[in-house]
C-alpha cells in the first residue's frame, strides 16, 4: 500500500470516528434531556423536566436563588437600598476565607516537607502541589487524631505545628532551589483561549461552592455524625468513644478537618463552617489533579477541559457544600490513580510509598475505599512490577525481580498502614474490633449485638443481584441521576474513539470506572453518593474526548454546546443542589435552618433555659442534633435505645417486643440520675425507620408509653408539633391509626415533655 493510500485510509477512519462520536453525543444529549427525571420546587408548582430548565422555562424564583443580588436589585444592594440588613455582599464571611486559606497553605507546606522525606520527584509542579496538599491534609488529620486522643485539642498547638512546617519548608525551598530537578518531558501548553474559556465557566460554580460551604448544614447525616461527632469531641475536650453514635467510629479523616476548624475558631458552630470550607477545597484541588493527569496522560488542553467538566458537575457542587466524606474520598481516589500512572513510569520505592499513602488516605475517609481504591491499585502495582516498561527518562526497564517486587509491595502496604492504621488501632483499643461497627461476626465489638448487626447488614447490603437491576442502575448512574452532568458520559466515550496517543490511558481509566461501578453494585447498598468518587475519572475521559475535536468549525460548535450545558448545570445546581444561604446574614440563615430542621429540639431547649438549673434533653427518634445548644442525650438508630434503656426492662429476654415499662417511681429516679429535665419525640423519624425496607426501630417506643408516663405524673406534656394526615404514606397512616395520635386532619409529629422531678 502506498503512503498516499495509507493517508487516505487514516483520514477516512478519522472521519468515521468523528461521525460515530458526533452521533453518540447527539443521542446521549437527547436521552439526557428527554428521558431524565423531573424536578419540583416543592411548593405545588408543576414539575420541570431537564428540557424545561435548559430552554429557560424556570420560574422567577430560580433567578432569586441563583443570583440573589440581581433578584433584589444589584444597585439597591450596593447602594444600601432594598433590605441590606438581610442580604448582601456585606455578609460575605471573609474571616472564614482567610482562616481556611491559612490552614490550607499550612497543610500544603507540611505536605511539601513530607514529600521531601519520601523522596518525591518534584519535576512536575502541578503534581507536586496536589500531592503535597493531599499528604499535608492526611497528615494533619492524624495530628488532630493523636492530640485529640491525648486530650490536647489546642489551637496554638495545631497552628504552631503548621507554621513551623511552613517555615522549615520555606527554608528548604530557598536552600535547595537551584538543585530542584526539572522535567525532561515537555508538555504542549493549552492555548490561552482554552484556559480563559475554562476559568470563566468554572468561576460561577466555584463561587457557589464557597457560599454553600459557608452556609448552615441541613443534611441529616451531617447533623447526625459528620459534624455532630467532631462537635462532641470539641465539647468534651478529647476524642473518645461515643457509644450512642456508632457512625463516629468510622475513619474520620475529613471530620478531623472539621474538628480542626472548631478548635481554631474556638466555637463548634463557626468552626464547623470553617471545616466545611476546608472540605469544599477538595473540589478545586481535584480539578488541579485533573490538570496534572491531563498533562501526563494526554495534553494540557485535556487537563483544563477535564477540570471544567468536573467543577461544573452538580454532583461535585453538592458534595462540596455538604460536609460529606465523599469530597475527600474523591480527591484521594483520583490521586491514587495518578500515583499508579507515576509508578508505571518510574517504579521507585518513593512512588510505591506515595501510592500507599494515597490509597490509605482514601480508606481513612471511608471504608468502601478498601474495595474501590486499595484493592485495584494494589493489583495494578503487582502487575506493573512484572511488566517491562519505559521509565520517565525514556530508558527501557525490565520486569522487577521477586525480591524487588516484595520490597515494593511492602512499601506500598506500609504507606496504606501509616495513613489508615491509626483509625483501625483506635477502634481496636475502644471496641476490640479494628473495623467497628463492621466485621462483628469476625471481631465482635463493644455495645454491638447480633440483633443490631443483623439490622445493620440488612440495611447496608445490596437489595439483589439481578442482571436487570444492573442494567437499570447503569442507566441511572449515567443518565437519570439527579445531579449528573450531561458533559460526563456525553463526551467520555469519545476518548476511546479519537485519542490515539493516549488510548492506553483511556482504556485503563474506563476499566477502573467499570471496576468502581461493579464494586458499588455488588458490595454496597447502592446509594448514589457511593459512586460519586468515580466522577473525576469520567471527567478526565470527557476532557480527552472534548480535546480530540480538532477542526475549527467543530471546535467552535463544541465550545458553544459546552457553554450551554455548563449554564444548565449552574442553574440546576443553584436550585436543587442543596441548601445555600448565598449572601444572607449568617445569623438569620442559622435561625431559618433551625426553625425548619430542629424546631422541636430548640423549643425544648428554650424551656430548659428557663429553669434555674438547666438539665439534659433526651431526644427520642431524632438523632440529627448538631444544632443543639444544650446537653442532649440521643442515640442513632443502630445504637442502644436510650429511652428504652432508661424507662424499659425486659420481661423474659429476647427481642424488643418483650420489653415493658418500668415502675413509675423507678423511671423517675433513673431520669433524675441522668439529669434529664425534658424529653422530645419525633414520631415522623420513628415512622421513617419503621417503613418497609428501612432500618427498623424499637417496638417499645410508642406514644402509649408516653401517655402512661403523663398519666402517672412522671412527664408533663408542654408542646406538640403537628403535620397533615394527607401528607403521610399509607404505611405511616396505618401506624398512626394504631398509635391513636390523629386528631381530624392533624397528626402529632413531635412532642415536648417535661420530667416532673420530686
Amino acid at each position: 500500500m502506498s503512503d498516499e493510500d495509507s493517508t487516505n485510509q487514516q483520514a477516512s477512519l478519522g472521519g468515521l470516528r468523528a461521525v460515530l462520536g458526533l452521533a453518540w453525543v447527539g443521542f446521549f444529549l437527547f436521552a439526557f434531556f428527554q428521558w431524565g427525571p423531573t424536578f419540583s420546587f416543592g411548593n405545588g408548582a408543576a414539575e420541570l423536566s431537564r428540557t424545561d430548565i435548559l430552554i429557560g422555562n424556570v420560574p422567577g424564583s430560580a433567578v432569586d436563588k441563583l443570583f440573589p443580588l440581581l433578584g433584589h436589585s444589584l444597585l439597591d444592594q450596593l447602594l444600601g437600598g432594598s433590605n441590606p440588613k438581610v442580604e448582601g455582599w456585606q455578609f460575605f464571611q471573609w474571616r472564614l476565607v482567610v482562616y481556611a486559606t491559612g490552614l490550607a497553605i499550612g497543610m500544603l507546606m507540611l505536605g511539601r516537607l513530607l514529600l521531601r522525606l519520601v523522596g518525591f520527584d518534584r519535576s512536575r509542579r502541578t503534581e507536586t502541589a496536589v500531592f503535597a496538599y493531599a499528604l499535608g491534609a492526611s497528615a494533619m488529620s492524624l495530628v488532630v487524631l493523636w492530640f485529640g486522643l491525648a486530650g490536647v485539642l489546642n489551637a496554638t498547638v495545631f497552628c504552631g505545628l503548621l507554621i513551623a512546617a511552613a517555615v522549615v519548608e520555606a527554608i528548604c525551598m530557598l536552600l535547595f532551589r537551584s538543585k530542584q530537578p526539572t522535567s525532561g518531558i515537555k508538555t504542549k501548553r493549552a492555548a490561552t483561549g482554552t484556559v480563559a474559556f475554562c476559568l470563566v465557566l468554572i468561576a460561577p460554580m466555584a463561587l457557589m461552592m464557597l457560599l454553600g460551604a459557608m452556609s448552615p448544614s441541613t443534611d441529616f447525616d451531617v447533623r447526625e455524625y459528620h459534624l455532630q461527632g467532631p462537635k462532641e469531641h470539641f465539647q468534651n475536650g478529647q476524642i473518645t468513644f461515643l457509644p450512642h453514635n456508632a457512625y463516629t467510629s468510622f475513619p474520620f479523616l475529613t471530620e478531623m478537618l472539621s474538628l480542626l476548624g472548631m478548635v481554631v475558631m474556638g466555637d463548634w458552630h463557626t468552626g464547623a463552617l470553617l471545616g466545611k470550607v476546608l472540605l469544599a477545597a477538595f473540589a478545586p484541588m481535584t480539578a488541579l489533579s485533573l490538570l496534572a493527569a491531563g498533562k501526563r496522560c494526554f495534553d494540557s488542553r485535556t487537563g483544563w477541559l477535564a477540570a471544567l467538566v468536573f467543577m461544573t458537575t452538580p454532583w461535585v457542587y453538592r458534595i462540596s457544600i455538604i460536609a460529606y466524606a465523599e469530597g475527600g474520598l474523591t480527591f484521594f481516589l483520583f490521586l491514587s490513580l495518578l500515583a499508579v500512572v507515576r509508578f508505571a513510569g518510574d517504579r521507585s520505592l518513593s512512588n510505591a510509598a506515595l501510592l500507599g499513602l494515597m490509597c490509605g488516605s482514601a480508606m481513612a475517609c471511608k471504608y468502601p475505599a478498601l474495595l474501590s481504591v486499595v484493592a485495584p491499585c494494589g493489583l495494578a502495582l503487582l502487575w506493573l512490577c512484572w511488566k517491562p516498561g519505559t521509565s520517565e527518562t525514556g530508558a527501557q526497564s525490565q520486569s522487577s525481580t521477586a525480591a524487588a517486587t516484595v520490597k515494593l509491595v511492602f512499601i506500598f502496604a506500609a504507606g496504606v498502614a501509616v495513613a489508615v492504621g491509626p483509625w483501625l488501632l483506635k477502634n481496636f483499643a475502644e471496641t476490640g474490633n479494628p473495623v467497628y461497627p463492621l466485621g462483628y461476626s469476625v471481631f465482635g465489638g463493644a455495645d454491638w449485638t447480633p440483633e443490631i448487626d443483623a439490622r445493620w447488614k440488612a440495611a447496608h447490603s445490596p437489595p439483589n443481584h439481578r442482571l436487570s437491576d444492573l442494567a437499570s442502575r447503569a442507566v441511572d448512574v449515567s443518565l437519570r441521576s439527579d445531579w449528573m452532568s450531561p458533559l460526563l458520559f456525553g463526551f467520555a466515550p469519545l476518548a476511546l474513539l479519537v485519542v490515539p496517543a493516549g488510548r492506553k490511558y483511556a482504556v485503563g481509566f474506563w476499566l477502573f470506572m467499570l471496576w468502581m461501578f461493579g464494586s458499588w453494585w455488588i458490595f454496597t447498598h447502592r446509594i448514589d453518593r457511593f459512586w460519586v468518587p468515580m466522577i473525576p475519572v469520567i471527567a478526565l475521559l470527557a476532557g480527552a474526548g472534548l480535546a480530540s475535536i480538532r477542526r475549527n468549525g467543530l471546535r467552535f460548535a463544541a465550545g458553544v454546546l459546552v457553554t450551554v450545558l455548563v449554564s444548565f448545570n449552574v442553574v440546576f445546581a443553584s436550585i436543587w443542589g442543596g441548601y445555600n444561604a448565598w449572601f444572607k446574614d449568617p445569623v438569620q440563615a442559622r435561625k431559618e435552618t433551625d426553625q425548619k430542621f430542629a424546631s422541636v429540639l430548640l423549643r425544648a431547649e428554650s424551656y430548659n433555659r428557663q429553669l434555674a438549673e438547666p438539665g439534659r434533653v433526651l431526644s427520642v427518634g431524632e438523632a440529627a442534633v448538631f444544632e443543639a445548644r444544650s446537653k442532649v442525650m440521643y442515640n442513632t438508630v443502630f445504637d442502644l435505645n436510650l429511652f428504652q434503656h432508661i424507662c424499659g426492662e425486659r420481661v423474659t429476654g429476647g427481642p424488643d417486643s418483650n420489653v415493658q415499662l418500668r415502675a413509675l417511681a423507678d423511671v423517675r429516679d433513673r431520669l433524675m440520675e441522668r439529669d434529664v429535665r425534658f424529653i422530645i419525640t419525633d414520631w415522623l423519624e420513628v415512622l421513617r425507620y419503621r417503613a418497609p425496607g428501612s432500618y427498623g426501630f424499637s417496638d417499645f417506643v410508642s406514644p402509649r408509653q408516653f401517655d402512661k408516663l403523663v398519666d402517672g405524673g412522671i412527664l408533663r406534656r408542654l408542646d406538640v408539633a403537628e403535620v397533615e394526615w394527607n401528607g403521610l404514606s399509607e404505611h405511616d397512616q396505618r401506624q398512626v391509626t394504631r398509635w391513636g395520635i390523629r386528631r381530624g386532619n392533624a397528626v402529632r409529629a413531635g412532642e415536648i415533655f417535661e420530667v416532673v422531678w420530686k
